[in-house]
């Protein structure tokens, strides 16, 4: 239930802040090029996972291809994977997924920030006192 209204908000904060990111699609979208985006970003967003628990059990950082991306390149991928639904409604699923991986990367790294800069204890305080 949490991980789903977590993803919920991502999405809801993509579409916000998405307009403020500018022209980061450089290409129609079509379902030839929906398709061939969905096919990559999966690839990656496998290896990203899958480097990031072998690295969490290793204590070593993720080095995979989707951490060489910014947040706004990953945020730009998920608005064009919600595209992509209303282009080619048969690989709606796929699209879906796809974009669910990425804004759970993009969710990484928001994480990622906070423990970097060691506000995990105010936000944990913060939570407890009410304010969300």
């Amino acid at each position: 239930m949490r991980s789903g209204f977590i993803a919920v908000s991502l999405s809801i904060l993509v579409l916000y802040v998405a307009p403020s990111l500018g022209g980061q699609q450089d290409h129609a979208t079509t379902n030839e090029q929906c398709s061939a985006d969905m096919r990559l970003w999966r690839s990656q967003t496998a290896d990203y996972f899958t480097a990031d628990e072998s690295g969490a059990n290793a204590g070593t950082h993720n080095r995979s291809e989707l951490m060489k991306y910014s947040v706004r390149q990953l945020t730009s991928r998920a608005i064009e994977m919600r595209k992509c639904v209303i282009v080619d409604p048969e690989k709606e699923d796929g699209y879906n997924q796809t974009a669910s991986e990425l804004d759970s990367a993009i969710k990484d790294r928001y994480v990622m920030f906070v423990v970097r800069h060691n506000l995990v204890r105010q936000f944990t305080l913060e939570d407890e006192a009410g304010k969300r």
